[in-house]
């Protein structure tokens, strides 16, 4: 469930200021239940199903979250803009693949929270046919949600890997966009991005590995 509400000021033909705010309220339950076939009979495989395990659970999460932004008229061509936005991705279940009653325990994970801030421009000139686009970026996450090793209880089992909250992390590059007009029907597009921070600030994963200053998984540059 969630409602919000957005409000735009004119200052003037240049200056525009924007404001919103989000309110969202999420609830949800997690049943895992698990069976194993145990087969009976060489020539039938069909076996009989056994419970193995059933993990239950419930979590509900609500909060506010907004944003405020500036627009620039820079000329009737291009615009320049700065916004910053906070939010929250709620908790909840690992559902995925879970092979024990283990991972099922340990299949929770909290709210995640994010502070950003933007900056960047956009311009059109229709009788060029050019687009171009720019923004730089910055993101402070808190509680981050991300897939980590796990230490087992049983001390013969490997690690298991789920989603885990890591302590703050902070993300910030650059990314861009040129599209050109051929013809009226043909246009061709060039896309960047670099990243060249998405770190770990302080954190010591569940196995004592110390990960302060590591780069986040799947954040490639």
């Amino acid at each position: 469930m969630a409602a919000f509400t957005q409000f735009d000021y004119q200052l003037n033909q240049d200056w525009l200021i924007t404001a919103g705010l989000r309110y969202s309220y999420e609830s949800l339950d997690y049943d895992s239940v698990s069976q194993l076939n145990v087969v009976i009979d060489a020539d039938d495989l069909t076996g009989v199903k056994v419970p193995f395990y059933r993990v239950q659970g419930e979590q509900s999460d609500n909060g506010i979250s907004g944003q405020l932004g500036v627009n620039f008229k820079v000329d009737d061509s291009t615009y320049a803009y700065y916004r910053f936005a906070n939010g929250a991705k709620s908790g909840g279940y690992n559902g995925g693949f879970l092979s024990s009653v283990e991972q099922a325990q340990l299949a929770d994970y909290q709210k995640e929270r994010l502070n950003s801030h933007e900056i960047g421009s956009k311009s059109w000139w229709p009788q060029q046919g050019i687009r171009f686009n720019w923004a730089a970026f910055y993101y402070d996450y808190n509680d981050k949600q991300v897939f980590m090793n796990q230490p087992s209880t049983s001390e013969q089992s490997p690690p298991i890997q789920l989603l885990e909250n890591v302590a703050d992390s902070i993300i910030y590059g650059l990314e861009a966009d040129l599209e050109y007009w051929l013809t009226d029907n043909l246009n061709v597009k060039f896309a960047m991005g670099y990243i060249p921070h998405a770190e770990f600030e302080e954190y010591v994963d569940p196995l004592g590995n110390a990960l302060t200053d590591n780069r986040l998984p799947f954040t490639s540059k």
